[in-house]
């Protein structure tokens, strides 16, 4: 026990070290002036030098001084060279020698001299020289004539006096507190009594001796509860204790320009306030005594404090004030705290612009102790909690509005009162929206948005004297347009929360114009992209209740009302000339068109089951037609209205059925593959429309397409058209032979002809066709299916084909391929091989005309007169 008490002896009287640190800073701003002072007398000296003025001898009477001639110039007065400017000896800085001689040797004998006075205490106790109460004694004389020593030369040597005094505190604490909790010769009032004087003596000595004494008044100050302690708790005692300790030490700092040391007594209090929290029980006084001195505390940092530390210390004081919320149940008590300290927050802010951000930090710390609060949330404080909520809102929704009137920044606290209503209503009903409250929830929403847009009234009409008025405008509207938006998920059936939802994007745009604010046409599309998500990307919209009845159920209005509010703001949009956002506008309405009849073909194949988990084969094909024909349509439309963005759509369009036939008709729903029956009519059964119309229809695009300038997709388009076609020839020769099941294993020679055979017709129809429409992509395609009859021919055919098959299949393929031969010959490529001179005669030259026959050329010449001439 004693080692121990005499190595925090040693460790406080160490401390004086620390001001060497202190001295050496302050020894350079010295010398930091002094530099400044040499540079402003040689400025001075040259001034002086410039002016060239001589003041008149004392020697020479004015009246004896003749006027100078009108003829000749007055000679120029010579001017004597000014005197050297004595320096101080300080200019030239502090050596080395001298911190050496002066800092360093003080403050080392004064450590020197503690450690002495401690290892004779020591001393005297192992060898039994006096007793318990004696050295408490001579250990108060000694920090007593230390002190004495540092007033006695502190006018002759104020380093030497500082280290005096700071070495005497040090001792005073030692023995104060050896003789309470060592030895028990004081009782524990007394010995913090004892310790709070000589804190008190610290604080007074810091002003007249530098600022490390003032840094052990304070470690020894706020570290006195803790060392000694008390068997009974007095908070109250103790919370005029820190305070006073605290104000005294940021008075000094504030006097004197010490901020380390108001800093360090702010971050002592803090730390008090912490472990206060943590052992309520032990100290005592309950969250009632700590929110009061958290809130002096505070208080006394910001008036003491410079701009960034006042900041931080204020901002980590909200912090532990909504801590001290929850660990007080969540109590009235400490609500008022923080709504006090809140209030504080916008008073300050108000004063200064430094503090605008503790506004906005305390209002998050009070959502989320109320967010924490509700998480577990009893019955019985229902009520209690919906209080606390609603006077939260009111304190920083009015608050941030009311300075919104002051500020430079308005857009800043309209932004906060927005944020604030609509964050703590949605925590309010997180917590109590199956509690049952009187006033319902989209009432209490729509009042709230009520209440935002008559405060935008005020803020609409003195815009032009305020700053950035504009966007505190705006940020008035949006709270109000957010807060009608979430109520009607608050209240009705979610199917209608898209549809509600669309209902403001007119509604914005038209503000938007009436208003001029065009920030508010983005809030638009925000929502109307919040809208169209939901409804197409939303997979709980399968799951959602409806009718049987294709087309007259619930998506008529939940997709046609959503497309009409689109369709409105495209045409506002374009009123205000915003061609862009229109465009964008009206892509939107086709897209919830595309997801109404996407919906609607669900519901013919699966009546009133949207999310039903079956698919039909010819649903499949269906989603192709639909999806080929809306492109189509997409594309009329592009063409007459002039909508760019709907051909872009369009395509989009076209690349879904492109990618829904080849994944699904092609691969994973092709009945040659899977179990599904296409039926047992020949021809006319489910391959014809899940085959047949898809081709159809991408001929039909092709044409659209190659007529609207997209060539590119035009072939796609062709191209498809020939895969589909050739599906379906190939299959429908498949059910002729198999009936509705196509995933047989036999196949017959009769069957293995009917491919060559209908393939060859194919290719040569398709050249037939492209010769008459001209049409590239058509003689393409014949010669790929002419190539695959032809190998099938020589490949499959001549392997597995017998007796008069094998013959028909060659004749078959001899016949078509002289046939398309012939046609590529005297239609594709158009003439003759060669022509005889007189033909290339006849034949039109384009740079010189129409040639002329030789014959006739030639009787013509010899019976015209002028050409013999």
């Amino acid at each position: 026990m004693i080692e121990g008490l005499l190595l925090l002896f040693a460790a406080i009287v160490a401390l004086p070290v620390i001001s060497l640190v202190v001295t050496l800073v302050q020894r350079g701003r010295q010398a930091e002036w002094v530099r400044r002072t040499e540079a402003l007398e040689r400025r001075v000296e040259r001034l002086a030098a410039r002016l060239e003025l001589e003041p008149l001898s004392p020697e020479t009477p004015a009246e004896t001084t003749s006027a100078p001639s009108p003829t000749k110039p007055p000679a120029r007065p010579s001017i004597p060279p000014a005197p050297p400017v004595a320096r101080s000896s300080t200019s030239r800085g502090s050596s080395l020698e001298q911190q050496l001689g002066t800092r360093v040797a003080v403050w080392l004998g004064a450590v020197a001299l503690a450690l002495a006075g401690a290892f004779l205490v020591k001393y005297s106790i192992d060898q039994g020289l006096i007793g318990p109460a004696t050295r408490v004694t001579l250990g108060l004389l000694f920090g007593s004539a230390l002190l004495g020593g540092a007033e006695w030369l502190r006018t002759r040597s104020a380093n030497v006096a500082q280290g005096l005094a700071a070495s005497g505190i040090a001792v005073l604490y030692a023995a104060l507190l050896a003789g309470t909790r060592l030895y028990g010769l004081f009782p524990d009032l007394v010995g913090a009594l004892g310790m709070a004087v000589t804190t008190a003596i610290a604080v007074v000595l810091s002003a007249r001796h530098g600022p490390i004494v003032a840094i052990l008044g304070l470690l020894g100050g706020f570290l006195t509860p803790i060392w000694i302690g008390s068997a009974t708790p007095r908070p109250w005692l103790l919370l005029v204790y820190l305070l006073g300790l605290q104000t005294a030490l940021s008075v000094v700092g504030r006097r004197r320009g010490w901020n380390g040391v108001a800093v360090m007594a702010q971050a002592a209090a803090l730390g008090w306030s912490v472990l206060w929290m943590i052992d309520r029980n032990g100290i005592g006084g309950g969250t009632l005594v700590v929110g009061l001195f958290l809130l002096a505390s505070v208080a006394t940092a910001t008036w003491s404090l410079a701009r960034v530390p006042g900041l931080a210390g204020t901002g980590v004081g909200v912090i532990l004030m909504g801590v001290l919320v929850g660990l007080g149940d969540f109590g009235w008590i400490e609500w008022t705290y923080f709504a006090i300290l809140g209030a504080g927050c916008f008073a300050l802010a108000s004063r200064e612009r430094r503090y605008e951000s503790l506004p906005w930090l305390a209002a998050m710390v009070g959502a989320v102790t109320l967010f924490a609060w509700g998480t577990g949330l009893l019955a019985t404080d229902h009520g209690r909690f919906w209080l606390m909520s609603f006077g939260m809102l009111v304190l920083y929704v009015g608050g941030a509005y009311l300075m919104l009137w002051r500020s430079r920044r308005a857009d800043r606290w309209a932004v906060l009162s927005g944020a604030s209503g609509i964050v703590y209503l949605l925590v309010a009903y997180t917590a109590l929206h199956d509690a049952g409250l009187p006033i319902p929830w989209a009432l209490q929403a729509v009042l709230l948005s009520g209440v935002f847009a008559t405060m935008s009234v005020p803020v609409h009409r003195a815009r032009p004297r305020l700053s950035s008025g504009d966007a505190a405008l705006t940020a008035l509207v949006i709270a109000a347009t957010a807060l009608l938006t979430l109520s009607v998920p608050m209240e009705f059936e979610r199917q209608w929360i898209g549809v509600l939802w669309s209902l403001e994007i007119p509604a914005l745009v038209w503000l938007a114009g009436r208003l001029r604010l065009r920030s508010l046409v983005p809030v638009a599309c925000a929502v109307g992209g919040l809208v169209a998500t939901r409804l197409v990307l939303n997979p709980a919209v399968l799951a959602y209740p409806i009718s049987s009845t294709v087309a007259l159920n619930w998506t008529l209005p939940g997709y046609g009302v959503p497309a009409a509010m689109f369709v409105t703001a495209a045409w506002l949009l374009r009123r205000a000339n915003r061609v862009v956002t229109a465009g964008f506008a009206e892509a939107g309405a086709a897209i919830l068109g595309l997801a109404f009849l996407t919906l609607n073909v669900r519901l013919f194949f699966n009546p009133g089951r949207l999310d039903a988990p079956a698919l039909a084969f010819a649903e499949v094909g269906t989603y192709t037609i639909v999806w080929g024909l809306y492109a189509i349509l997409l594309l009329s439309l592009r063409r007459r209205l002039d909508r760019p963005l709907l051909g872009q759509l369009a395509v989009a369009c076209s690349g879904l059925a492109l990618a829904q036939g080849v994944l699904c008709q092609g691969l994973t729903c092709n009945p040659l593959f899977t179990t599904f029956d296409v039926g047992n009519t020949p021809i006319f059964n489910s391959l014809l429309l899940v085959y047949g119309a898809p081709a159809a229809i991408a001929l039909w695009a092709a044409a659209a397409y190659r007529r609207t300038g997209h060539p590119v997709v035009a072939r796609i388009a062709g191209v498809a058209a020939l895969v589909f076609a050739f599906l379906t020839l190939s299959l429908e020769v498949r059910q002729a032979f198999h009936g509705g099941l196509l995933n047989q294993p036999v196949t017959t020679n009769a069957e293995m002809y009917a491919y060559s055979l209908v393939w060859i017709v194919f290719a040569t129809g398709l050249l037939v066709a492209g010769i008459v429409t001209r049409g590239a992509v058509l003689r393409y395609g014949s010669a790929a299916v002419m190539l695959l009859a032809i190998g099938k021919v020589f490949l499959v055919d001549l392997a597995h084909l017998e007796d008069l098959y094998r013959v028909f299949s060659l004749f078959g393929l001899g016949v078509s391929l002289m046939l398309l031969a012939y046609l590529y010959q005297r239609f594709v490529f158009g003439a003759p091989a060669a022509k005889c001179p007189e033909e290339k005669l006849r034949s039109t030259n384009p740079r010189t005309g129409p040639a002329v026959d030789p014959q006739r050329g030639m009787e013509a010449h010899s019976r015209d007169p002028a050409s013999s001439r």
